[in-house]
């Protein structure tokens, strides 16, 4: 986990209570673009170092939080010093109650979804932030709040409910307002279906199924047909790919409404006719660039491809020369290594 988590970054460990180490962090933050932290609101304010003290050394620096439940910056919350992880972000934030085959078996989303997606959103609000500063010459707080991020994924919450007033409850592997769209068995495991209502699609979708009366028959034939009967659909459409397996079935319905559903190992994604593979294995995440065959990321910048870099072994060298920039923080370097206050993986 530590090397999946902390691959191509720079490490120094400081113990902000004793000064030698706060000198350091100081140091840093001057010449800092952007501060990211995630403890609990109210740690840096007692050891002062908070937003307000971190503004008047460096006006343009930004500063990002994460908390489980936001900083009270941002507003109030009867919870805000509470500490929160994966798995209390997913329930309190509402992704819980929604997933799952039925309302009293609230069920966790697999993965830390809870703990990386509020990083995402961290990540966009401060680039945000970073161009404002360039452009103005002052920073500001940036308050993100892993509850929120959560909810934010909840489309079926937060527009459903304001829409209709319905509350939303778990559909297994289906999505509600349209069919067929959700897993299905097949001979050798499961499939998925994804047929939007618009166009021509479902027509399409039933003679790819051998069943082009299926596009006429008025318990199918519209949208809001197939939702109110989609029990009978999907039954129907189980009844032809029970007798086919994945390859089968891709090759007849690939690339307009089927992807396969990898229940085995993760390796099943990286499929030949895939365009990129985008898993990162902390097995290999410090191997020579061109030893993997994974790349670092979902994302593709061009001009700036991204990458695994191999393990450096002069991190604290490298971390050491941030550090000569001040004369604080030339101080502190000349006596980091001999600190118990500091450590340098």
């Amino acid at each position: 986990m530590f090397w999946g988590c902390n691959r191509n970054k720079r490490s120094l460990v400081l113990d902000l209570k004793q000064q030698l180490a706060r000198d350091a962090f100081l140091a840093l933050v001057d010449g800092a673009d952007v501060l990211v932290e995630n403890f609990r609101a109210g740690t840096m304010e007692r050891l002062g170092l908070g937003y307000e003290v971190l503004r008047e050394r460096n006006p343009r620096l930004v500063y990002t939080s994460v908390r489980g439940f936001g900083d009270p910056r941002g507003g109030a919350s009867p919870y805000a010093e509470w500490p929160a992880v994966d798995i209390v972000a997913q329930a309190m934030g509402g992704i819980m109650s929604i997933t799952g085959v039925g309302p009293h078996d609230p069920t966790k989303v697999g993965g830390g979804h809870a703990d990386f997606v509020p990083g995402l959103f961290a990540a966009h609000a401060t680039m945000v932030a970073l161009w404002s500063a360039r452009g103005i010459g002052v920073g500001q707080y940036v308050d993100v709040g892993m509850v929120d991020c959560v909810l934010a994924l909840c489309e079926l919450i937060t527009t459903g409910f304001s829409m209709d007033g319905r509350v939303p409850r778990p559909s297994g592997s289906r999505l509600p307002p349209v069919a067929p769209f959700g897993r299905v068995r097949c001979k050798d495991g499961f499939v998925v279906f994804g047929v939007t209502p618009g166009g021509s699609l479902w027509k399409t979708f039933c003679d790819a199924l051998g069943k082009p009366e299926l596009a006429q028959d008025p318990n199918f034939a519209t949208p809001g047909a197939r939702v109110k009967n989609q029990d009978a659909l999907y039954d129907l459409i189980e009844s032809f790919t029970l007798l086919h397996t994945k390859q089968e079935l891709m090759a007849r319905f690939g690339g307009r409404f089927l992807s396969l559903l990898s229940t085995t190992r993760p390796t099943l994604l990286l499929i030949p006719t895939s365009r990129r593979a985008t898993c990162c294995p902390p097995s290999n995440s410090l191997a020579p660039p061109g030893e993997s065959p994974y790349r670092a990321g979902s994302c593709e910048v061009h001009r700036h491809p991204g990458g695994v870099r191999p393990a450096r072994a002069d991190l604290g060298r490298a971390l050491g020369r941030s550090l000569e920039r001040s004369r604080v923080g030339r101080q502190a370097n000349s006596q980091l290594n001999a600190s118990p206050a500091t450590g340098r993986p």
